[in-house]
């Protein structure tokens, strides 16, 4: 009788595929996410020199789980990359979704997505200037005499003017 108890007792310990959230460090965790985010980045034909990666924890979630976020800095224009980085932004959120979403990361903490941020010195009036004509290109606008287009770039970018320019003497 004894044997047969035997036969149907379950094992103490059953391994456990699961991740647990102190079973890896947010450095092991933040290297993945920039694995999965290089990947996405190398997909979308953009740049590495371009953009700044910033893998930044956030804190940890009730359930203990460190939150996430992906901080994108364009810090170099190079035409082709930042366009893609600007207004492929949502396929470039759906794709590192997807990526991390199948990788072991996924279990150990929450995404929270996908930040760009252009910096500072990529905003000259030239660049912006090129931008809005490129915007300008993709929704179609027409110029014509009586009518500026929406994407100029402001007059406070303008250069400074000098007293004579407003026939001030």
């Amino acid at each position: 009788m004894l044997e047969l108890k035997k036969l149907f007792q379950r094992e103490d310990e059953v391994a456990s595929t699961e991740m647990h959230p102190n079973s890896t460090s947010i450095e092991e965790i933040q290297a993945e996410y920039r694995a999965c985010v290089d990947e996405v980045l190398r997909r979308a034909g953009i740049a590495a020199e371009c953009v700044e990666i910033e893998i930044r924890h956030q804190g940890a979630l009730p359930d203990g789980r460190p939150s996430i976020a992906v901080m994108l800095r364009l810090v170099h224009w190079e035409r082709t990359s930042g366009l893609r980085l600007l207004l492929g932004l949502p396929m470039l959120e759906r794709a590192s979704r997807r990526l991390i979403g199948a990788s072991w990361a996924a279990e150990a903490s929450h995404y929270t997505g996908l930040w760009v941020h252009p910096s500072g010195q990529i905003l000259d009036r030239t660049l912006l200037k090129d931008l809005g004509a490129d915007l300008c290109l993709l929704e179609g606008f027409q110029p014509t005499d009586h009518q500026e287009p929406q994407w100029s770039v402001h007059a406070d970018l303008e250069p400074e003017r000098r007293s004579t320019d407003w026939g001030l003497a």
